[in-house]
C-alpha cells in the first residue's frame, strides 16, 4: 500500500512561506500544499505562476476548496493569533512560527485554546541551540 503524501495549506505567502514550499517540492512523496491564502490578487497569482499551487482571497475558500490535515502559519505576528484561532474554531490543526502573537497580552488570550484542545504547534528554530 503506497502511503499518502501529507497535505497542508499556507496562511501567507511571504519569505518565510517559501521554506515550507521547498520543502514540499523537495519531498512530494511526504508533502503536499494544496493551496494559500494570500490575500492580494496580483500576489496571489504569482504565487500560483512561481509554485504551481492555487491560492485563495480568504480563509473560508481556501478550507472549502481544500481538505488540509493541517495549516502552516506564516504571518505578521499581529495576524497570527487571528488565524490560530480561526483554525481552532474549524478543527483545523496549526502550525504556527515563533512567536505565535506578539505580546504578553495576545500570549494570553491563546491560552483558551489549550481548554478546548485546539491543536496548535509553535515551531521554535532556537530550542537547541
Amino acid at each position: 500500500m503506497k502511503n499518502k503524501a501529507t497535505e497542508f495549506v499556507l496562511i501567507g505567502a511571504g519569505w518565510r512561506a517559501d521554506f515550507y514550499l521547498r520543502i514540499a517540492a523537495a519531498s512530494p512523496e511526504r508533502f503536499r500544499v494544496t493551496g494559500a491564502l494570500v490575500r492580494d490578487e496580483v500576489k496571489g497569482k504569482t504565487f500560483e505562476r512561481q509554485w504551481h499551487v492555487p491560492s485563495y482571497r480568504d480563509l473560508e475558500t481556501l478550507l472549502k476548496s481544500t481538505s488540509p490535515e493541517f495549516a502552516v502559519i506564516s504571518t505578521p505576528w499581529a495576524m497570527t493569533p487571528v488565524f490560530i484561532n480561526a483554525l481552532a474554531k474549524r478543527d483545523v490543526p496549526a502550525l504556527a512560527e515563533t512567536p505565535p502573537a506578539p505580546d504578553l497580552t495576545g500570549l494570553k488570550k491563546l491560552v483558551p485554546l489549550i481548554k478546548r484542545n485546539a491543536k496548535v504547534q509553535v515551531a521554535e528554530q532556537y530550542l537547541f541551540q
